[in-house]
């Protein structure tokens, strides 16, 4: 019965993700304070002019944004603020997925070298393996083909550059 189970267990976790065309079509995350509507990743400035003076105010330095990253203290709930990104969101994700594909292999490692010293494998964290796994193949494919793009793209400007250098070395006849 236990091996039934556990099958069942890692089959539903393995078939979770099937179907996925990448874009999920997530609508941004919003809220409403009094008249003013809160949406995630939305610019601050317009926000903060409607919503008045905080009650507190804190700056830390980001550990995930280049800059600073600001917290106001509105009573019922904290805006967090932090400096615009440098390039575009796909960036962004490449960067947060690493750092999460990173976080991952290292918990399951843990874990593996500790059920390997200690010889209890029922603290096994199977879920997290096959969760790391699955991660590491479309997270390493999702950055590479986001590489291959930004090559793209870099190429495609130096080859329109050069052109137009060696165009504007030409004196094209009048018509």
């Amino acid at each position: 019965m236990k091996r039934i189970v556990l099958i069942v267990c890692i089959l539903s976790m393995l078939l979770a993700g099937c179907g996925a065309s990448g874009e999920t079509g997530q609508k941004h995350f919003s809220m409403a304070a009094g008249e003013t509507v809160l949406t995630l990743d939305a610019p601050a400035k317009t926000a903060l002019e409607n919503l008045g003076a905080p009650y507190g105010y804190t700056e830390t330095a980001s550990c995930a944004f280049a800059g600073t990253e600001k917290t106001y203290d509105f009573g019922s709930f904290y805006l967090r603020t932090y400096p615009a990104r440098d390039g575009e969101r796909k960036f962004f994700e490449a960067r947060t997925r690493k750092i999460l594909l990173l976080s991952n292999s290292l918990a399951s490692a843990g874990n593996l070298a500790f059920c390997t010293v200690t010889e209890n494998l029922g603290k096994l964290d199977l879920g997290g393996l096959i969760v790391t796994a699955g991660r590491l193949f479309s997270d390493v494919r999702f950055i590479t083909r986001l590489k291959e793009e930004f090559i793209e793209k870099e190429i495609d400007k130096s080859i329109r550059e050069e052109l137009a250098s060696i165009d504007a070395n030409f004196i094209r006849p009048e018509q």
